[in-house]
């Protein structure tokens, strides 16, 4: 009975973390669809048609409760910016069959496509970022990837807008995810409640048991005594034999009838109590494995939120928890513990060059070799872009410089092609050891500064602060 507090905080606790989750995905709903009405607004001027089916845009983001309606509007913008651009391009190719040959000066146009990709990219940036926050399941990993390329390398507004949608669409599904968890745990709380109240009620009926057993013991003492002080006063009185021997036999048979009594009594509680044990015993079963199962649950989002769904490796808040950990480590023990803080150089022009599918395929490719290259005592995280983050425990700064020269020579190993090219993907990064007076964020920005320092000193080395 000790630990029902502990039960009851824990799960407390526990919702109190969903509620902050789901405010935290309602923040980026708003976010999200502020920034569709910003799109909204920044595209008017440029079709009639557009601009009608863009202000019933602007207008039902602002209080649409499902996806199907919004869906509708997509379909319809859609086919606005399609007739749009066959428009434009048919006036186009008219502009260009009608023009001088030689005496115009080609001026592009500011709303030109190429203007509009470059507009996209700047707002693909955040939303991006918002992406790989999500801590998305295992299940919605191929629709991030959809989103990720449609924001990453957008062939027009409808496709980038309909990624932008999608995004939506993930960020409603996991507070959906989030609010049937907290549901599912309420849901076992209510039961762990329900089986303490039975369990205390077992108990008060135990007690309630034993104090009748008390009660009918004490009673059968008293009778017993009755019937044997009555046995000795017959005989004290008694002249006749065989009128003793009878008042004797009757007084015996009373107490025969008073102990059959009482075992009978004694069998009818000890069955009553068998069956209470037993269904108590099942509640308990059944509590302990709904219980396990929760708790099973509850592991596996606790990891998922923990690691970087792009790589598979520790994401910042991974990060985060770790470094801790290691700071009472390192005051416990005084062991050297040094930090490690990457980042893929030029990553950009992979980008640009190649496309976000590539570059996301030369992030996992560099998060794989860092994880199978470092001890299982060693810890490998993804800060953030193209940015990771080494802890070498029992590591001094020069040792950690001697694994960062490895890692290094494995990446430019790896021998990276794309589309039959082969492309150089180099890493630089910044190292520093844990001193008396750190804290992790003097430590962190120790090693970014040394990075930064291997950055300025030309790329693909490794620099110690």
């Amino acid at each position: 009975m000790n630990q029902v507090p502990d039960w009851r905080e824990k799960y407390r606790v526990l919702t109190e973390q969903f509620d902050a989750q789901a405010r935290t995905w309602k923040q980026l709903e708003d976010i999200l669809r502020r920034l569709v009405r910003r799109l909204c607004a920044a595209a008017q001027g440029v079709d009639a048609r557009l601009d009608e089916e863009l202000r019933v845009v602007a207008a039902t983001i602002r209080t649409a409760e499902s996806a199907g309606a919004l869906d509708q509007l997509l379909s319809r913008v859609t086919t606005a910016v399609t007739a749009f651009d066959a428009t434009r391009a048919l006036t186009g190719q008219h502009r260009e069959a009608s023009a001088p040959p030689a005496a115009a000066v080609p001026v592009p146009a500011p709303d030109s496509p190429a203007d509009g990709i470059a507009g996209l990219e700047v707002l693909a940036e955040p939303l991006l970022l918002v992406l790989d926050r999500l801590g998305l399941v295992a299940s919605d990993k191929s629709e991030a990837d959809a989103v990720r390329s449609g924001l990453s390398e957008p062939p027009s507004m409808a496709a980038f807008e309909q990624a932008v949608w999608r995004l939506g669409d993930l960020i409603a599904a996991e507070r959906t995810r989030l609010e049937t968890e907290k549901a599912e745990s309420e849901r076992v709380l209510k039961q762990v409640s329900a089986r303490l109240g039975e369990i205390a009620s077992f108990l008060a009926a135990s007690q309630a048991d034993q104090g009748e057993a008390d009660r009918s013991g004490r009673e059968l003492n008293d009778r017993l005594r009755g019937e044997v002080q009555e046995i000795g006063s017959t005989v004290q009185v008694a002249t006749d034999l065989g009128d003793l021997q009878v008042a004797v036999k009757s007084r015996l048979e009373a107490i025969d009838g008073h102990l059959q009594a009482f075992r009978a009594r004694e069998e009818r509680r000890s069955h009553a109590y068998r069956e209470r044990a037993e269904r108590m015993g099942e509640r308990i079963q059944q509590l302990e494995n709904e219980t396990a199962a929760l708790e099973r649950s509850l592991l596996r989002e606790q990891r998922m939120a923990l690691l970087d769904a792009l790589t598979g490796i520790a994401n910042r808040l991974g990060y985060d928890e770790r470094i801790e950990q290691e700071f009472k480590r390192w005051r416990r023990f005084r062991q050297p513990l040094s930090i490690v803080a990457w980042d893929l150089d030029r990553f950009k022009s992979i980008n640009d060059s190649y496309g976000h599918r590539a570059g996301d395929r030369v992030l996992r490719a560099f998060a794989k070799l860092l994880r199978e290259k470092v001890r299982e005592t060693d810890f490998v995280a993804r800060y953030g872009g193209e940015e990771f983050i080494m802890l070498l425990v029992g590591t001094p700064a020069e040792g950690a410089r001697g694994v960062a020269a490895l890692m290094r020579e494995e990446l430019d190993r790896l021998g990276f092609h794309f589309r039959g090219t082969p492309v150089k993907v180099t890493a630089s990064c910044g190292i520093t050891e844990i001193r008396e007076d750190d804290t992790p964020e003097t430590l962190f920005d120790r090693a970014d500064r040394a990075l930064y320092r291997a950055k300025e000193s030309g790329r693909d080395r490794s620099e110690v602060d």
